[in-house]
Parts: structure tokens; C-alpha cells; sequence
């Protein structure tokens, strides 16, 4: 294996789940007295975390709100609460148990719907804690063992996304398949480190194959097709990169992400940190006018994402600053690797206490 696949599909998974999945799209349909839902959700959109946690915790515990209107705000109050660093798993428990009550006495196209987004936030969150988990114990050294993940995050993503397939609208259902791309990365993950490398290799042609079709639909969301090109590039890092032309084919599917516009700060940093790093690894940054240009594009994406950052972590918990901040540090990670390949060992340090 070579350097770069050492280096960056590890730093790729990374990206994919510590930065990518913790954004969670806010779904949100058409419904009834639900401006304060509404307005919450581009909270959440924007990646005002903070702001979307106060209006869903006032929403879902309001008793003359409708059970729908409450179990629906439950589903995006414990998104936030896992964006922030923070336990999301009883706000979960809490909207299913209204969703099924609903459901029981109004079972509408409209619930139903809801009802699957947020089995697919729940899935989500999974993936993401799982992942989060693996990188934390490798950077710790702490003892890994596959079954305990499989058992926790896997087996129980696997049964909600079967739920989820049966109920998702079909004219979004290049959602559903970007996350069945994701559980198989996350498994193939937890197989590769117990070294079962087969059915890894198995779990990640399913998760490729899954990418082409669902590219290859002509009703596709921009968010959903960026996070796709991601993950595609993601998985040919499992490849050996060692010819040009595979440097070149990931370098051309980023940057067609990049020219994607998402609306989400998180989302559109995370491509351009998995960009900058292909362009770093393999000296297609060489001269001194393309560092200075690289340099800064990532400081214009670090001045966005400290917008939502200052905005986030006031009055927060330290647990839960420390969270936070854990999942997003990519920016600067690329500012200290262009620091290091031009010996600049002061921006370098003053990039490490940024984070």
C-alpha cells in the first residue's frame, strides 16, 4: 500500500464521517401550522446549531402543539443535538414513539414520509457515531473490537434503513441510496480493522456500484449528487494510486463537487478539505503562487465555518465544545500541511491553537 493510500483513507473516512455525515440534512415537508418548524429547519440548514436547538426544544414540548407537529420536532432537536457534541438518542426514542402513535390513528402519505426521514437521521447518526468512535480509539490506541461496533451501530442501522426503504418517497430515493453507500463504507470500516480485507472488498464494490446508479438518475438532489461524488472519490482511495491518471480522475470528480453549491458551509468544507489534501499528497501544489492560492481558499472556508463556530459553542457545555470541535478540525489540518511543505513552523503553530 502505498503513501497516499496509507494516509488518506484514513483522513478520507475521516472527512466522510466526522465532517460530512454530522451535517445531516434537515427534511421538512409541507405542513400545517409549522412556520416555527420551518424556520428552525434553516437554522439547522445554515448550521446555526444553537439557534435550531432552541426553537425545536420550545416546539416539541409545547402541549397545544398537534403530536405530529411535536414528534416532528423531537426528529430535528436530537439532529442538533448530535451535531453539537451532544446525546440525541432520547429525542430519538421520543419521536418514534409519537410517530407510531400518529400513525396508528392517521396513517397519511404525509406522517408516513416524515416518519422515514427520520429513521434516515437516525441511520445517520449511527454511521456518523460509529465511525467517530473507530477514529477516536485509533487515535488513543485503545483497544478495537469489531463486534462490539457491529453489535452497537451496524446491526441496528441495517434493520432501520430496511424499515426506512419500505416508507421513503420514491422520487427521493437517491437518498436512500446514498445511504446504503454509507452503511456499507462504515461496515467495510469495522471488517478492514478486524482483517476480514474480503468482505471489506466486498462492502466497498457494493457501496461503488450503488454510486453509478445512483448518479446515473436523472431526479437527483445537488446535496445529495455532491455527497455522492465524495464518496466516490472516498472509494477509490481504497485503490492503489499510483499512476497519474487515478490522482487526476479523483482530482476532476472533487472538483466537479466543488462546483456544486450545496448551501451548506459544512458540506461544501469537507469537499474542499478531501480536494486540497488529493492536490497536497501527490505535489500537484508545487510552486510558491499555488500555495498562496490554496492557502487561501482554506482560509475563506475557515472564515465561514468560524462564523458558525462563534455562533454554536457559546454557553456551551465543555463536553460538548470539546465534541464539537473534534469533528472539525479538517480546515486546519490542511492549513498546518501547507505551513509544513513551506517550513513556515510559525503559521504552522498559530494554525494548531486555532483549533
Amino acid at each position: 500500500m502505498n503513501k497516499y493510500k496509507t494516509n488518506h483513507v484514513i483522513s478520507g473516512m475521516k472527512i466522510l464521517f466526522s465532517f460530512c455525515f454530522v451535517y445531516l440534512f434537515a427534511f421538512n415537508g409541507p405542513l400545517l401550522n409549522a412556520k416555527s418548524i420551518k424556520e428552525g429547519v434553516y437554522e439547522l440548514n445554515k448550521g446555526r446549531l444553537k439557534n435550531a436547538k432552541t426553537m425545536f426544544t420550545e416546539i416539541s414540548q409545547k402541549s397545544s402543539n398537534s403530536i405530529f407537529t411535536r414528534a416532528i420536532a423531537y426528529k430535528h432537536l436530537a439532529t442538533v443535538k448530535f451535531r453539537l457534541g451532544e446525546d440525541p438518542w432520547k429525542d430519538f426514542d421520543t419521536a418514534s414513539k409519537l410517530f407510531e402513535a400518529e400513525l396508528k390513528e392517521n396513517n397519511t402519505p404525509e406522517i408516513q414520509k416524515q416518519y422515514a426521514y427520520m429513521l434516515y437521521q437516525q441511520v445517520n447518526c449511527l454511521l456518523a457515531a460509529s465511525e467517530n468512535e473507530l477514529r477516536q480509539a485509533q487515535l488513543h490506541g485503545f483497544q478495537t473490537i469489531p463486534f462490539n461496533y457491529i453489535q452497537k451501530y451496524i446491526f441496528p442501522a441495517t434493520a432501520l434503513l430496511n424499515k426506512l426503504e419500505k416508507k421513503y418517497p420514491k422520487d427521493q430515493f437517491s437518498d436512500v441510496t446514498l445511504l446504503q453507500v454509507d452503511l456499507a463504507l462504515s461496515e467495510a470500516r469495522v471488517w478492514n480493522i478486524c482483517g476480514q480485507k474480503d468482505s471489506a472488498y466486498r462492502l466497498i464494490e457494493r457501496g461503488q456500484q450503488l454510486i453509478a446508479k445512483a448518479l446515473n438518475t436523472s431526479s437527483i438532489a445537488s446535496d445529495t449528487k455532491k455527497k455522492l461524488l465524495l464518496r466516490k472519490a472516498t472509494f477509490l482511495l481504497e485503490g492503489d494510486i499510483t499512476t497519474n491518471s487515478s490522482v487526476q480522475e479523483i482530482k476532476a470528480i472533487l472538483e466537479d463537487a466543488l462546483k456544486i453549491t450545496s448551501g451548506n458551509i459544512e458540506l461544501d468544507s469537507a469537499v474542499f478539505c478531501f480536494y486540497a489534501r488529493v492536490l497536497l499528497t501527490n505535489g500537484v501544489v508545487r510552486t510558491t503562487d499555488e500555495f498562496k492560492a490554496l492557502e487561501h481558499k482554506t482560509k475563506n472556508y475557515v472564515a465561514e465555518l468560524e462564523k458558525l463556530r462563534a455562533v454554536n459553542v457559546e454557553n456551551m457545555h465543555f463536553t460538548s465544545r470539546k465534541n464539537y470541535f473534534a469533528t472539525r478540525t479538517e480546515l486546519y489540518e490542511i492549513l498546518m500541511e501547507i505551513y509544513f511543505a513551506q517550513k513556515r513552523a510559525y503559521d504552522m503553530l498559530a494554525a494548531i491553537n486555532s483549533v
